[in-house]
């Protein structure tokens, strides 16, 4: 009884967050340089997120550097500059990590600079594609708000259906998600995605 409750608070807590997070996410789609703050802002919280799993497993990443970079991704993604400088961006992420591992610990730099080129590409990369695609012209809104109601219906039903109907779980590292929840979630995405093509002015 005690496990229901805590999985109850638990979802309503994700509910309350999730709804609040929606409604700053779409009332910033409105202009491409608001969404590309909301999405910066969110990449580097994910990223600070990122660096202290690592630094408790052992492995620190290069904060500073990898936040530079993940801010580049998605600011020059906004200017549509993404595609230009991109290679540059990855090179100059690897030897500025390499040479600020190298005034600390000697142990481990090539380590902390392959984990901070992981966040850069993790956070800062992926990002870049939701700004990316509210730069496109004509859809850019229509295909940007599609996505994010995609991924919030796969991850609600996800967890809808693992609690309801998970036995199987997923991974050691998140015992709570099943493959119940994923196939649940993943056949939901799959389902609305095709209802949205049905809307033809979308080009989905």
């Amino acid at each position: 009884a005690s496990d229901n409750v805590d999985r109850a608070g638990e979802f309503a807590r994700r509910c309350i967050s999730g709804t609040i997070l929606a409604c700053i996410v779409f009332g910033s789609v409105v202009t491409v340089p608001t969404f590309t703050f909301v999405v910066l802002a969110v990449a580097l919280l994910s990223l600070w997120e990122l660096a202290g799993l690592s630094a408790r497993k052992g492995q620190e990443l290069v904060f500073p550097v990898a936040a530079l970079a993940v801010t580049a991704y998605v600011v020059l993604a906004g200017f549509g500059l993404l595609r230009r400088y991109e290679a540059a961006l990855v090179a100059g992420t690897l030897i500025a990590s390499l040479a600020v591992s190298l005034y600390g610990s000697r142990q481990g730099y090539f380590a902390r600079s392959a984990y901070t080129l992981l966040g850069v590409l993790y956070m800062g990369k992926l990002a870049s594609y939701f700004v990316a695609l509210r730069t496109l012209p004509g859809v850019g809104t229509a295909y940007v708000v599609a996505s994010i109601v995609l991924i919030a219906l796969t991850d609600i039903s996800a967890m809808l259906v693992g609690t309801t109907f998970g036995k199987t779980p997923l991974t050691s590292i998140s015992p709570r998600k099943t493959w119940e929840g994923a196939i649940g979630g993943f056949i939901v995405a799959t389902v609305a995605g095709a209802f949205l093509g049905a809307f033809t002015w979308l080009h989905i």
